[in-house]
């Protein structure tokens, strides 16, 4: 199954920018900080981690209201202290700080956010959001022609960057690359009904019926079978050139993942090299529909987690993204030359759990007992202290879907962890470990050791799961090994994060047998309630069912959410003109900034 493309909060988000209908992106343990909806182990795991305030749930404020942009920033005081290594570099190029890189850099591909920063600088979308999280105009316009009928018109001369023009074919392109029979990326239009899509995905028409560009190539007019009220956000998708990646006229998904690591887009800058563990170059496209990118050169380059702050510190890189912690704060603010961001995340952290690698987890009530045994409110404020929230829903405080109303908020409690285990018939046995028919309470979990929020996490777990009596394991792999044994549903148990779009749709993720249903969890009635909200066209109701739907992920427990954080930037105040929010990662508009 193909994931769905979200709306990014940006990013990605992993499309971040207006990918709408993908679904979210997994982010490295905080990882992601940074989940796309792609999801990567968190950048939030590096960074991020569950935390929680010391007030009770109920007291609890929300986390930050989203704000205008620029609110968030607070501007450096003694730009005079910058260090030379960072002035010294000139006006001519930036250097980004970044998490390790998978090589994926196509929109349809990718798997993380951090492959997805340089997918947004090299690749346009047909619309995108702002950074209150609207969607606006950008190569394209959309006009909802009817409740079945979408064009979306370009409206500016946008070339790619081997200078041949974007038409209606290379946005058609995108719904024709993620709905072929041999696709195995990360998007997919199932949900939508577009006319002839299925029997195309089937290998039963050579095109989506439901489809068409103009003869002019500026127009492509989509018809749905049914109204879908969330189609609008797939209709902001990557402008592909076909001519690059299909260049016989015809989808060879071998052919077009060989050029993962050799991208060619319409957007601002291009792809120069990519080099593994170190770092990826990219030069402004001088002929980018919206002017010349001004800075002439970007850098993004591999830093540690260890080594995010200590790296905007010296002047190694000019922007970073460091885990939002009051001493971080502290430390950045007191060197005087860093402008610091910090503004909710539009994402969540979680504990996930695959039914299918480890079946004791299909119990429902199993998972439930384990959601109690874990200490998140404590994790989250160890980590995170003011800058994250205990989370109860697999959806982000920011959201205007939000909402915990009558949800499980499964306090940390072994107590009750043990009645369930005992309601679900286990029984610790002689040696401490629960049993049941013989069989003990067994669970690994994979995660990554350097990583800010299971340094804290796993402990507690270990010491926690042993007085309940899991029979618990923890195995430590690289970011890559665990995403891809994550993705290939390998892993029994692990910690992650999600960053999301302003899309609420998270079916590619919970939905039974989709692509990012990692958790080999299944829930017929979800599913139905997927379907219910698609069609209702009245925004309380539909609010009401996305509310429903969060309910129902919360009861089953198939991902224990951990904690939603703040974002936090620190940018070399040299280095202006960055926009930033919930709704818009700082890459999205790097074509912008200036060095002064």
């Amino acid at each position: 199954m193909k994931r769905r493309w979200i709306m990014l909060l940006a990013l990605v988000l992993v499309f971040t920018m207006v990918f709408a209908a993908c679904g979210p992106k997994q982010e490295a343990p905080t990882e992601d900080k940074k989940t796309e909806e792609t999801e990567k182990p968190a950048e939030d795991a590096k960074k991020e981690e569950p935390k929680e305030d010391e007030k009770k749930e109920d007291e609890k404020e929300p986390a930050e209201e989203p704000k205008k942009d620029g609110d968030y920033w607070t501007k450096a005081t003694q730009p005079d202290l910058n260090p030379q290594l960072a002035t010294g570099r000139g006006k001519e190029t930036l250097v980004v700080g970044s998490a390790q890189f998978n090589g994926v850099f196509n929109p349809f591909f990718r798997d993380t956010s951090y492959d997805q920063n340089i997918i947004d600088q090299i690749f346009d979308t047909t619309l995108k959001n702002d950074p209150e999280g609207n969607i606006i105009d950008n190569v394209c316009k959309l006009d909802i022609v009817s409740a079945t009928e979408y064009k979306l018109t370009i409206l500016h001369d946008v070339k790619f960057s081997d200078g041949k023009p974007v038409t209606g074919d290379d946005i058609k392109f995108a719904y024709l690359l993620a709905g072929h029979p041999d696709f195995d990326g990360i998007a997919n239009f199932d949900d939508a009904k577009i006319v002839g899509y299925a029997a195309y995905q089937k290998g039963e028409a050579e095109d989506i019926e439901g489809i068409v560009v103009s003869e002019d190539k500026k127009e492509v007019t989509i018809t749905l079978e049914e109204g879908n009220v969330l189609f609008k956000f797939d209709t902001s998708v990557p402008i592909y050139p076909s001519h690059y990646y299909a260049p016989d006229g015809k989808i060879d998904i071998a052919y077009i993942r060989s050029l993962n690591e050799a991208p060619m887009g319409s957007g601002p800058y291009k792809f120069v090299s990519y080099t593994a563990g170190q770092e990826v170059v990219l030069e402004a496209n001088e002929d980018y529909w919206q002017g010349k990118p001004q800075i002439p050169n970007i850098i993004f380059k591999i830093i540690s987690s260890s080594a995010e702050l200590s790296s905007v510190l010296t002047g190694d890189v000019d922007i970073m993204e460091i885990n939002a912690t009051t001493d971080n704060r502290m430390e950045a603010e007191k060197a005087g030359f860093l402008d610091l961001c910090v503004y909710p995340t539009n994402g969540y952290g979680y504990v996930g759990m695959n039914q299918k690698a480890n079946p004791i987890l299909a119990d429902k009530t199993v998972r439930q007992a384990i959601a109690h045994s874990i200490n998140r409110k404590g994790v989250t404020e160890a980590v995170y202290g003011e800058f994250g929230n205990e989370i109860n829903i697999v959806q982000s405080r920011v959201s205007p879907y939000f909402t915990d109303e009558g949800v499980n908020k499964y306090e940390f409690d072994l107590a009750k962890a043990t009645e369930l285990f005992k309601e679900a018939g286990w029984e610790k046995n002689a040696n401490g470990i629960l049993e049941k028919d013989g069989q003990p309470l067994k669970i690994n979990f994979l995660g990554m050791e350097d990583n800010p929020v299971q340094q804290i996490l796993v402990p507690e777990m270990i010491k926690d799961f042993k007085e309940v009596g899991i029979d618990f394991s923890v195995e430590y792999v690289d970011w890559a090994t665990l995403s891809n044994r994550v993705t290939e549903q390998e892993a029994e148990m692990w910690f992650m994060a999600w960053g999301l779009s302003i899309n609420p749709d998270n079916a590619n993720i919970y939905g039974t047998d989709r692509d990012q249903n990692r958790l080999a969890y299944s829930n017929p009635a979800l599913d139905a309630l997927y379907k219910e909200a698609y069609k209702e066209t009245d925004e309380a109701k539909e609010k009401s069912i996305w509310g429903e739907i969060y309910r129902t992920i919360n009861e089953d427990a198939p991902a224990i959410p951990i904690y939603q954080r703040s974002d936090m930037i620190a940018a070399n105040t040299r280095v202006q003109n960055l926009v930033a929010s919930p709704y818009y990662r700082v890459y999205w508009d790097l074509w912008k900034a200036t060095i002064e």
